[in-house]
């Protein structure tokens, strides 16, 4: 159960936006029109009545429309995509100003607005108290290099929070802006069975100023504060509707992807009943311009993929460009060329090993010769005890990060206790907005029996909003949710809390990273790889062949992640084939949306 909008909803929401607007621009246009032409009515007037004349302030309905304007322009892709920390300070900003001025341009507005705020007071309540709790990076590495990096982050999980794959998590780096706000997938949601808690694991593609500064943060930081809202959606393939199930991504657009496969692998290998909802055959398509990215790849998905029992195919293509070096013409004899390369060899290793010595370098030996089989990457453990090193033997804090001054480092905090909790939260967040509109609408009531003069009616609409908004949100926070986060955070100040959570701290490391080499990427212990093609993706000749290869009675799934412009291409490409074929249907869905 969650207050927030799924990602599958997110285009209702945006139409609902988009129909409110479209009223309120329509009703303030034909009034100034109607002002304008209207020889009996100075326009002017009419416009900056502040209520001295008329009950109905046309000012205050003008500066809502302003608000709602400058939230519904900053919305559209083109401004949202490229400035998204602008989009979401006037989203805030314009939200409360054109709620705002709205009742103070007329009371009576509480009607239409008070019943769709009500859910969203009662998840701000839970949001504002998890959101107080810090927790911190337990490791890290970079992937990529230049601008083109990313960077893949493991946070450590209270017990109490419930994991499913395709999790979005709203994640805010306090040192880089503590009002910042972005939305990350969970890559793989981990726990250990008998163990407390566990750790989830994201992956942030450098986009931006505000990545580029947690990276940084990250990078050269050695404990990085983190607050964090979620878990928010997951499951949103079902995965027991189809035959088979292919998967095609686009870089890092690949991690839900990846969170769902494992998923069904850990279902699948645990048989019961869970294991007959697992597809016949899934097939996952990955194509990136980085090689690093196939890092991601857990060795639970590889084992799957190796096992050859044809149920799990990955085809890894990687699409970036690809260098090839002059030949220079060789001298000497074939002892010499042998030594001078491996003299070579041993100096670019020793350069590596010095820029990067918070990383890892893997070797091979063949034929007694050492050579370089991956490209080291920077890498970093940020283990969290009981007690931390800098601070006096006391927990480690933050001091200032938190909101309500829990600033003790402990792990993702869940947003209710259970089901019920959710649903106290709820019933108070209505009884809250019952009782502010009693209380609102009497004061107005005695107030204009006071002064029943126009020039004070807007007062009253200034009223209305603050009971409304303080109570909606208050009495959910102050009888729900703060108590019980309350609870929770003296208990885990004791003894056995701090142990506790010092054990979930160490386990939240990400698991052994898979191996890059020239043409493969696997893991050295196991000695299970995969292979790198070197390409570009034929959507539509990928298609047609796995249309050709089910039956027509089969019921195919087929999930595209990636670049909206290769998502849409995958559709087009589907419903094309799905007119044209008499084989099996495609059954099209987004695995990734834009925000």
């Amino acid at each position: 159960m969650d207050f927030a909008i799924p990602r599958g909803q997110v285009n209702f929401e945006r139409w609902v936006g988009h129909t409110t607007m479209w009223s309120t621009t329509l009703h303030g246009i034909f009034y100034y029109i109607y002002w304008g032409i209207n020889n009996d009515i100075n326009g002017w007037a009419k416009f900056a009545d502040w209520g001295q004349v008329e009950a109905i302030n046309n000012l205050a309905g003008s500066i809502s429309w302003w608000f709602g304007l400058a939230l519904w322009m900053t919305s559209v892709n083109y401004v949202r995509r490229r400035w998204y920390s602008v989009y979401q300070s006037v989203h805030m900003i314009g939200f409360l100003g054109y709620v705002l001025f709205a009742l103070i341009h007329y009371p009576g507005m509480w009607a239409s607005t008070v019943p769709g705020l009500l859910l969203y007071a009662a998840d701000i309540a839970l949001r504002m108290c998890q959101s107080s709790n810090v927790t911190t990076v337990t490791s890290w590495r970079v992937i990529g290099k230049g601008n083109n990096r990313a960077i893949v982050l493991t946070l450590p999980v209270d017990e109490d929070v419930e994991q499913k794959p395709q999790h979005d998590y709203f994640v805010n780096f306090p040192g880089v802006s503590r009002w910042h706000w972005h939305p990350l997938t969970c890559l793989y949601p981990q726990g250990q069975q008998g163990q407390p808690g566990g750790s989830v694991t994201f992956c942030m593609k450098q986009k931006g100023k505000w990545s580029t500064a947690v990276i940084d943060e990250v990078i050269n930081t050695e404990h990085v504060p983190v607050r964090v809202n979620g878990p928010i959606g997951g499951d949103s393939i079902l995965c027991q509707n189809y035959d088979h199930l292919l998967f095609v991504a686009g870089g890092v657009a690949a991690v839900p992807l990846l969170s769902v496969i494992e998923d069904m692998v850990k279902q699948r290998n645990g048989g019961g009943p869970n294991a007959t909802l697992v597809p016949a055959s899934v097939c996952l398509i990955w194509t990136s311009r980085e090689r690093e990215e196939f890092t991601l790849l857990s060795e639970t998905i590889m084992a799957a993929a190796s096992c050859g029992d044809g149920w799990l195919t990955i085809d890894l293509i990687y699409s970036g460009a690809v260098t090839v070096p002059a030949q220079q013409p060789l001298k000497g004899t074939p002892q010499q060329l042998q030594a001078n390369k491996l003299e070579e060899e041993g100096t670019a290793v020793k350069n590596l090993v010095e820029a990067h010595p918070e990383g890892k370098t893997y070797f091979s030996e063949a034929n007694g010769a050492v050579s370089l089989s991956s490209i080291p990457r920077a890498a970093g453990r940020c283990p969290v005890s009981s007690h931390s090193r800098t601070n006096g033997g006391c927990p480690l804090r933050f001091p200032g990060t938190s909101a309500l001054f829990w600033d003790r480092v402990r792990p993702i905090q869940p947003k209710a206790l259970n089901q019920w909790h959710y649903m106290a939260c709820a019933i108070m967040a209505f009884a809250g907005g019952f009782f502010g509109v009693v209380l609102g609408n009497s004061f107005i009531n005695e107030f204009y029996t006071a002064y029943p003069v126009n020039s004070r009616y807007w007062q009253g609409g200034l009223v209305i909003f603050c009971t409304i908004m303080v109570t909606m949100v208050g009495l959910p926070l102050a009888l729900v949710v703060f108590p019980a986060q309350f609870y929770r955070y003296i208990r885990s100040n004791s003894k056995a809390g701090r142990e506790r959570d010092a054990a979930i701290m160490s386990q939240g490391m990400e698991r052994t990273a898979a191996l890059l080499m020239d043409e493969t990427v696997g893991f050295q212990e196991s000695g299970m790889s995969l292979p790198i093609k070197i390409g570009r993706l034929d959507l539509t000749a990928t298609l047609q062949e796995t249309v050709q290869q089910q039956k027509a009675s089969s019921r195919v799934g087929f999930y595209c992640g990636g670049p909206e412009a290769m998502v849409r291409t995958a559709a087009m490409t589907a419903w094309r084939l799905n007119d044209e074929s008499k084989g099996a249907y495609l059954h099209f869905h987004r695995a990734t949306h834009e925000l």
